[in-house]
């Protein structure tokens, strides 16, 4: 620990006060006792005020010696009278002027005491060790006294963020975390308050990535959700036409069972990808890697198939021509996801009386397909708005573009998928 933050320690802080609080009160101290005891014993602005105490004392004595008989002798030797008289000191002499050395030097008028056998002359002074004790102890109590109205507001202020700090932290463990906790200052409660805000900061980024997480695994099994409803429907459609011998010979069968084999292999692909995303909890496309393949001959055998699905459902669909040869890296999986939710789409939405337009242009380093069909009457048929917004994410996380186009009549779609020259 360096020595400027030992300097910002909470107790260093508190030694410091105790210690100022301490060499004030203890000069307080020295201030009353040896300067206004003093000054209210011996001041000159009190010498009448004691010349009337003196007088009312030597009255005093002069009824003690009366009640009890004393001789001058006796009078000088009791003590009887300044045990119950402690306020006052009286000098006894037998001249009514006399000399006392602890006064200055300065000459002294007695006042007479009639004894029983003659007159004694008093001189009265104040008890100065009678009213040391008193000085001393009210001097002690105003130091004292000064002393905590010193220390006791310090430690008041600590009780105080501590109390704070506490309040602070009821409120975060009520739930509201959108509360902030402000804690300036360099010591210990200061650190003690920006820790629990840090805190409150960190847990609110973990609620964060939890709740993007929990969003983005709900959006992921919705769209892998969905896409198995796509070959599945493919596969009933198939097994129909198997099942009521609706195919026109043995090769038509053979295509159909051969389709038929491929969809339940997809619907397996798909299941395990959801499979997997739930055993490692994380996206499957961290684990997916871009195949570089022909892109020539797999999307003309994409497209083949798709259009033949078309057709067998009554569409009019023309295989479109590719032109040049062309490396695709991009998924496979991912690919046929994509084309299976964007024909299905037009199966379901487009209108099977007017043509379906599959159009491929390529460029230096992106080859565009776009499809067209013009829209049915219905369009709300069996609609959970999942699959052009999982055909989105799936083109642009491998690198590729999406756009969608709506008129009155017809719908657009345009992919765009980056490629290399062979």
């Amino acid at each position: 620990m360096n020595s400027s933050k030992f300097k910002s320690r909470l107790g260093l802080k508190f030694t410091s006060v105790a210690a100022i609080a301490l060499i004030i009160s203890f000069s307080v101290f020295l201030l009353l006792y040896d300067g206004v005891i003093w000054w209210f014993l011996y001041g000159s602005e009190f010498d009448s005020y004691w010349t009337n105490v003196g007088i009312s004392a030597v009255a005093s004595f002069q009824e003690h010696v009366t009640n009890n008989e004393l001789t001058v002798d006796d009078a000088i030797r009791d003590v009887r009278w300044e045990k119950n008289y402690r306020t006052m000191y009286l000098y006894l002499a037998s001249s009514p002027e006399a000399n006392i050395p602890e006064e200055d030097d300065d000459t002294q008028v007695g006042i007479p005491v009639n004894c029983s056998d003659g007159v004694v002359y008093a001189y009265a002074y104040p008890s100065a060790s009678h009213y040391d004790g008193i000085g001393m102890a009210i001097s002690l109590g105003i130091a004292a006294i000064c002393f905590f109205l010193i220390l006791i507001p310090y430690v008041y202020r600590i009780i105080h963020r501590i109390t704070y700090l506490s309040r602070e932290m009821e409120i975060l463990t009520g739930g509201d975390l959108s509360y902030h906790i402000d804690s300036p200052g360099e010591d210990e409660l200061a650190e003690l308050g920006r820790s629990i805000e840090g805190m409150r900061l960190s847990v609110i980024d973990q609620m964060a990535r939890e709740n993007e997480a929990v969003l983005a695994n709900s959006r992921l099994i919705t769209s892998l959700s969905h896409d198995l409803r796509t070959p599945l429907t493919k596969l009933t459609g198939y097994l129909e036409i198997l099942r009521y011998k609706k195919y026109r010979n043995t090769s038509e069968k053979e295509r159909y069972l051969n389709s038929a084999i491929e969809k339940v292999q997809q619907m397996k692909s798909l299941s395990d990808e959801m499979f997997r995303h739930f055993q490692v909890n994380d996206t499957p496309k961290a684990d997916t890697v871009g195949e570089t393949i022909s892109g020539t001959l797999l999307l003309s055998q994409l497209l083949s198939e798709m259009c033949f699905d078309l057709q067998a459902a009554g569409f009019q669909a023309t295989l479109p021509v590719i032109d040049g040869e062309f490396i695709l890296s991009f998924p496979v999986f991912d690919l046929r996801r994509i084309f299976d939710n964007l024909f299905s789409n037009i199966k379901k939405y487009a209108d099977p009386s007017k043509p379906v337009e599959i159009t491929i242009s390529k460029q230096a380093s992106e080859i565009a397909i776009m499809i067209s069909n013009y829209m049915g009457a219905c369009l709300d048929t069996d609609s959970n708005g999942i699959g052009l917004p999982a055909v989105k994410t799936l083109v642009e996380q491998n690198g590729g573009s999406f756009d969608i186009k709506k008129t009155d009549e017809r719908f657009y779609v345009k992919i765009f998928f980056p490629v290399q020259n062979r």
